[in-house]
């Protein structure tokens, strides 16, 4: 345990009321996220850390209450109880696989059993375990790093420069490919804050001036939209969404514009049951609104590579209601659990389907070779470099002539398309892209059609879709969406 961590509780050390309180406001929300038959763990691990860590409990609350919220199943939210129990040496791995099971226990250790013997901070261990071992380990790892985020956010340190360096570099883009789009607008917003203070606070009085009159606009569009869902026999929740300050930061950096140019500033997520409801909702809006040319997106006919699916689509601002553009996201309450929480909240899709939703992990599953390449001849500084190449890297789609859809590195070939189908290259003189015969070393651009010249697959090679289902490279469907999951969305917000 390093001294400011020790400095931090003892700062933050509460009376014996102070204590109960935050246990009852704890198991509250425990009890208002889970069925009965997950609250047994939960409850006994808070019992153990209460006895452990004594005055310092709201320490150990800060990650679990941040697991808690993004729907994390009860043995990663009990690892997130148990993990600060361990680092500080108030209770032996013996003692908690004796009392919670080795499943729980092999959480705790994945993220606290760091090798000492390197030199860059011991998260980059944990990271490589957690990419090849269990990925509930990097979530456990993600939410451990936002709880550091938050207690470090007023320190003027380069150690929490650092961590805000890390984080924006490494931990929100796999947040992002995980599917865990709300913790990593929490990751994005306090690594902009720590590392530009100034930048951070001139945006933030820019944009709190016009906040209020946006929830204004956001409140009269629901009410609208509402009743258009009405008049249409459509059943749908509709709430607001404002823009967080690092991603309106970075789309004013990126395309040079000003604060009054960023068209999705606001906008309204609307959720329905079915995929079929997603696309009336769709004729709804562009029957009674004027679509903005360009800005629509099918991310559920193509999903992004981390398995988002939603409809995108912006409309020219409404008269009298509001003077900026509007964009809409139309998805169905799994697309929104899986958009959201991503892998954290997979567990309740299998607890209804008996599986997970497969959308992303072929491409997690890729990203899990990069632990064991190159074995323990690797130090860790080229681990990281190679991760942040991987997760940096641009992609482009490319369309098989099968129908199946394939995603690359932006710069790839024709050689490389038939590598990826599994077709030697060596085989195959020539191939057809976008209708026109091209050779091996021909580049491809996002959105190319690529197909064989003969339908039959080449002598001696095997002509298969550009992936297994699951896998980041096809394209898969939504399944409908489970029943009473018992979701939570927030109403519009701005992180600050």
């Amino acid at each position: 345990m390093e001294a400011s961590e020790s400095g931090w509780c003892c700062e933050r050390m509460t009376t014996q009321e102070n204590l109960l309180e935050q246990r009852r406001s704890f198991l509250q929300e425990v009890k208002s996220s889970y069925q009965r038959n997950h609250l047994d763990l939960i409850h006994r691990v808070l019992e153990f850390v209460s006895q452990k860590l004594g005055p310092e409990l709201p320490c150990g609350l800060g990650p679990a209450r941040i697991l808690l919220h993004q729907h994390a199943e009860p043995s990663v939210v009990s690892a997130g109880l148990l993990t600060p129990v361990l680092r500080r040496g108030a209770a032996s791995h013996k003692e908690l696989r004796d009392r919670f099971g080795e499943g729980v226990v092999q959480l705790v250790e994945g993220l606290h059993h760091l090798a000492s013997s390197d030199e860059r901070p011991p998260e980059t261990r944990a990271l490589r375990n957690a990419l090849v071992e269990d990925l509930r380990v990097l979530v456990l790892l993600l939410a451990f790093r936002l709880h550091e985020l938050l207690r470090t956010m007023e320190w003027d340190c380069p150690r929490a420069r650092q961590m805000a360096r890390e984080t924006l570099d490494i931990y929100a883009p796999l947040a992002d490919l995980m599917g865990m789009a709300s913790l990593r607008r929490q990751l994005e917003d306090l690594s902009f804050r720590i590392l530009e203070p100034e930048a951070h606070a001139s945006l933030w009085r820019a944009v709190k001036p016009i906040l209020k009159e946006d929830q204004a606009c956001l409140q009269i569009l629901v009410e609208g939209l509402q009743g258009l869902l009405r008049q249409s026999g459509i059943e749908g929740s509709i709430h607001g969404r404002i823009k967080s300050l690092y991603s309106i930061h970075r789309k004013m950096q990126r395309k040079g514009t000003s604060l009054e140019e960023i068209l999705d500033r606001i906008g309204l997520r609307v959720l329905v049951p079915t995929v079929a409801d997603c696309y009336s909702v769709l004729g709804v809006l562009h029957t009674h609104f004027r679509p903005i040319p360009g800005t629509f997106d099918d991310y559920i006919g193509l999903p992004k590579v981390n398995g988002y699916q939603s409809l995108h689509t912006c409309v020219y601002p409404v008269r009298q209601v509001s003077r900026k553009p509007v964009e809409f996201q139309i998805r169905t309450h799994w697309m929104h659990l899986h958009a959201e929480y991503g892998y954290a909240a997979h567990w309740r899709y299998k607890e209804v389907h008996g599986r997970t939703g497969e959308e992303g992990e072929g491409w997690l599953s890729r990203l899990s070779h990069l632990g064991t390449e190159d074995g323990e001849e690797e130090g860790p500084d080229r681990f990281v470099q190679r991760l942040r190449r991987e997760l940096m890297q641009p992609r482009i789609v490319i369309f098989g002539g099968d129908g199946s859809i394939c995603r690359l590195p932006q710069g790839a070939t024709v050689r490389d398309f038939l590598e990826r189908q599994g077709v030697s290259p060596d085989q195959v003189s020539v191939v057809i892209v976008n209708g026109i015969p091209r050779p091996m070393d021909h580049p491809l651009s996002d959105g190319d059609a690529v197909e064989l010249p003969s339908k039959a697959p080449v002598p001696g090679t095997t002509l298969e879709p550009a992936s297994e289902p699951g896998s980041s490279q096809a394209d898969p469907r939504p399944e409908p969406y489970p029943p009473n999951l018992g979701l939570k969305t927030e109403d519009c917000h701005v992180a600050r």
